[in-house]
């Protein structure tokens, strides 16, 4: 159970310089309310430079590892790795990196150095228990994912904010998730902020239509619908960063709002890194197989508005 090896693991460790704020979350010191629509947190410092490094260099050995295979193997399009050190499968498409992070039931010396391994439980675990979510990993919740996107040369910096889009979590049939945490690793010097669009009648348009992501296949999806093209556009356009990006800082974030339905104002994407790759941790948190995904999440939403300090309303976007 994530919980509890949060409170036997967290509570040692919380005055260890890991960001904790004056004016924090009771019960959660460590992590603030940023906004409401999305409804999204931040752990400033939640992490130090000795542990993202740690956890960094494990993902670029993978990253060597998955390139030298897909040589041999002549592969061109994704490329997939297995038997990496701290890894359960490499995987490399369209220039990203996504490296699941082995269980510790996996077997074989599978296991990250002791720095990185602890850096990985501490994220689960101080989510999942902020979330009030005690369920065991399981199958429909992907495991943590280590990820690494590509930067552009600095010249480049800004000529397009995002990389890919904008997207939802429950993106490409994954429903029963909820919320989202996210610990940035390496941080270049333009573009690694995370973005949402503010739009929200834009987002609910397009959510309406089953559309959730601006990428390609989806747009084919609404090719024939111009108000949902254009819907698409200001969706876009709207997407901004609502937490400056650094090393060490864990976003947290709802794709489900307090109805327990998808909230259109979670759409989000990534900024387009330039001057240095962004290396990023990542959860998906989800619903347990035999739960009711939108009843579950309203759950966990209310549980996490009940523990904010009565007045403490961030201001919306």
């Amino acid at each position: 159970m994530w919980n509890g090896f949060f409170a036997t693991r967290t509570r040692r460790e919380a005055g260890h310089g890991h960001g904790m704020p004056s004016g924090g979350i009771p019960g959660a010191p460590g992590f603030e309310l940023v906004s409401r629509e999305p409804l999204v947190f931040v752990w400033r410092q939640f992490a130090s430079e000795r542990e993202c490094e740690a956890l960094a260099a494990h993902g670029e050995a993978a990253r060597g590892f998955a390139g030298s295979a897909s040589a041999q193997d002549g592969c061109s399009e994704a490329q997939i790795a297995y038997g990496v050190e701290g890894f359960r499968r490499v995987v490399q498409m369209n220039g990203k990196l996504y490296a699941e992070v082995a269980s510790v039931g996996d077997g074989g010396d599978t296991r990250l150095c002791e720095a990185a391994q602890a850096l990985v439980e501490r994220f689960n675990c101080a989510s999942a228990a902020f979330l009030g979510h005690a369920e065991s990993p399981h199958d429909e919740q992907w495991q943590s994912v280590v990820n690494c996107t590509p930067g552009v040369s600095a010249h480049w910096a800004g000529a397009a904010r995002l990389l890919q889009g904008v997207h939802v979590d429950t993106y490409n049939d994954s429903a029963p998730r909820f919320a989202t945490s996210l610990l940035y690793l390496r941080c270049p010097p333009h573009g690694c902020e995370t973005l949402f669009a503010s739009d929200v009648a834009a987002g609910a348009a397009l959510l309406e239509r089953g559309v959730e992501s601006t990428l390609e296949d989806a747009a084919a999806r609404i090719r024939v619908a111009a108000t949902g093209r254009n819907a698409m556009h200001a969706l876009e356009a709207s997407a901004h960063p609502l937490v400056p990006a650094s090393a060490g800082t864990l976003l947290l974030f709802f794709v489900r709002g307090p109805s327990g339905a998808v909230c259109p104002a979670s759409f989000h994407g990534s900024a387009r890194p330039a001057g240095g790759d962004k290396w990023t941790l990542q959860t998906f948190w989800a619903a347990p197989p035999d739960a009711d995904v939108e009843c579950y999440a309203r759950e966990r939403v209310a549980h996490v508005l009940s523990r904010l300090p009565e007045g403490d309303h961030a201001p919306l976007r």
